[in-house]
């Protein structure tokens, strides 16, 4: 099949972040024996005027990508987030290509406002809508023309290169990296909470509200590959199945991770395979007790590292994709594959 990805992948800046979810779809896609282009829209939008301003190159970037449909003829078109490529352009894709089945693909939570109106925006453009987020929140970005469904943050052998739990000298004993994070943002006084009440650790803390400290690159996978435990604290834990990509990346490189029960993850890990923890004491006496404990942190870190390269694996996400779109039942599925449409499931 020749598909053909929208969205920031690639391109000019972004060798440093090889290893978020766009090239791991991609490369599944690839090893399934798909055909894939690339169009990188903010990069064609920003180079395609002398001011280098991405609005201004609004227009020529919707008319470029037209273009590449009508030299690719794609069967498959994803618009991962993209914000320059407008559902006008999508319907005169259909013209050009009018086999062609197009999806959005969104990896941020639902609890941004903006995100959701984002996500909403193509609701009877696109024919699916899929969202690292699950069961009935998907219902609203649904209609009768275009279905929502869940998609989990995939695993790449070829990027989740680590294997933490067989490291010998740690450089940290836990880490946690995010973004700048508002003032209000819960995630910071977790964070201070538990550099206050954890002793004998080394905590390896990256931006969080704590400091500007970034990690890209190589550099990320070596620390995920040298760190005992990881610490997951999303943006929002109100969502069935959200998580941010951490998490996969995480436990795909071999750490013991740390992650909150109200997504309720267990219903897709065991309790061997990931530790889940309810409140912030409840995490800093499990952080502490799998510290002094080696070898139950080494076989639940091993144990979740096998079953998410198991049931998380890119080329399983990428045929799921298939799939979903175009009705097929090649088997079935780990994760929750409910689609959501007009209301209905």
């Amino acid at each position: 099949m020749r598909i053909l990805y929208v969205g920031n992948s690639g391109g000019l800046e972004n060798t440093a972040r090889f290893y978020l979810f766009p090239p791991r779809l991609i490369n599944g896609f690839i090893r399934n024996g798909h055909q894939v282009q690339v169009f990188n829209d903010k990069d064609v939008a920003r180079l395609s005027n002398p001011f280098r301003s991405s609005r201004l190159g609004l227009a020529k970037t919707n008319a470029l990508l037209l273009n590449h449909c009508r030299e690719y003829m794609p069967e498959l078109v994803i618009l991962a987030h993209c914000q320059f490529i407008e559902n006008e352009t999508v319907s005169e894709i259909r013209k050009i290509c009018p086999h062609v089945k197009v999806i959005h693909l969104n990896v941020d939570p639902l609890s941004d406002r903006e995100n959701c109106a984002r996500i909403q925006n193509r609701v009877g453009s696109v024919d699916g809508i899929f969202i690292t987020t699950a069961g009935q929140a998907l219902q609203p970005f649904s209609n009768t023309f275009t279905f929502a469904a869940f998609i989990p943050n995939l695993v790449d052998l070829s990027i989740d290169t680590g294997k933490a739990f067989e490291t010998k000298e740690f450089t940290t004993d836990l880490f946690f990296a995010a973004g700048a994070m508002r003032e209000d943002d819960h995630r910071k006084d977790l964070v201070l909470k538990l550099l206050q009440k954890t002793s004998g650790l080394s905590i390896d803390i990256y931006g969080a509200g704590i400091n500007d400290r970034k990690i890209f690159g190589m550099a990320y996978i070596n620390k995920l590959a040298s760190a005992k435990m990881g610490l997951v604290i999303n943006k929002t834990e109100d969502y069935y199945l959200y998580a941010s990509d951490r998490m996969s990346q995480y436990m795909a490189n071999g750490l013991l991770v740390f992650a909150h029960t109200k997504p309720r993850y267990t219903d897709l890990f065991h309790a061997d395979e990931f530790i889940s923890y309810e409140t912030v004491d409840d995490l800093i006496e499990k952080v502490n007790y799998y510290h002094t404990h080696d070898e139950e942190r080494i076989t639940i870190a091993k144990k979740g590292y096998e079953k998410i390269h198991e049931i998380f694996h890119n080329q399983l996400v990428a045929d799921y994709v298939i799939d979903t779109v175009f009705h097929r039942k090649t088997r079935s599925y780990p994760w929750p594959s409910e689609q959501y449409k007009g209301g209905y499931t």
